[in-house]
């Protein structure tokens, strides 16, 4: 009897265990991208959502010119001359001042240098993982 509710508890377990492995993950693993740039504008959004994505700001950027064939199709909905280029924030960006403290996006000041992590929404929009704002 006890060897019965042995084998019925370890099949029990093992079957929840592999039942619980099963399925796709929920979360895939983005590449990041690391650049400078100089803030240009700051828009807040009002109920911006593309591809589930909930856009909080646009953030306009000038000297930001990301290049290599993963950002070919970024870089051609902007004329080919075109200074301004754009990313945007959503809730889980994070931004630190020049002294690595958390801030908010309106701590950004215009013509601030920054360094961004950045990765893409789809296959031609840029999302800021990171905002870091530093001195020279």
């Amino acid at each position: 009897m006890r060897i019965k509710l042995k084998v019925i508890l370890t099949v029990t377990i093992v079957l929840l265990l592999l039942g619980g492995c099963q399925g796709n993950p929920t979360t895939t693993e983005q590449r990041s991208f690391d650049f400078t740039a100089i803030t240009y504008g700051i828009v807040k959004q009002k109920q911006l959502k593309i591809d589930n994505t909930k856009i909080l700001y646009t953030l306009s950027l000038k000297e930001f010119n990301p290049n290599g064939s993963e950002f070919d199709k970024y870089n051609n909905q902007f004329v080919e001359n075109d200074d301004i280029k754009f990313v945007y924030i959503v809730s889980e960006t994070k931004i630190y001042d020049s002294k690595s403290s958390p801030i908010q996006v309106d701590d950004i000041t215009l013509d601030s240098k920054i360094k961004l992590s950045l990765h893409f929404l789809n296959d031609y929009l840029l999302v800021a993982d990171k905002i870091s704002i530093y001195e020279d």
